[in-house]
């Protein structure tokens, strides 16, 4: 069972840097029949577990920049949380779920 320290959230901030896509074109994947759906809606907007994303991608063939994401957590003006691992400095890393 996972326990709260497992699950790691991101929300649409978080996909566009790891997706490498648009807020726009976030939206419109969401709404894709394949997407995860969110585990939470808030007034703010949705939130997905990264490990769905992750499984979502490998599933479509998606590749992950986790550098980008890694990025958004090491900037002090981020609301981001931290704690997301990188891959190698520079490139697009795709791991497997």
């Amino acid at each position: 069972m996972a326990t709260i320290a497992d699950v790691r959230l991101i929300g649409a901030g978080e996909l566009v840097a790891l997706l490498g896509v648009s807020r726009g074109r976030v939206a419109q994947l969401a709404a894709k029949p394949w997407f995860p759906e969110p585990v939470a809606r808030l007034k703010l907007g949705s939130i997905w577990e990264l490990a769905d994303i992750e499984r979502m991608a490998s599933e479509t063939g998606r590749t992950l920049n986790y550098d980008a994401l890694a990025a958004l957590s090491t900037d002090p003006d981020s609301p981001s949380p931290g704690g997301v691992s990188s891959g190698t400095a520079g490139t697009a890393v795709q791991r497997e779920p």
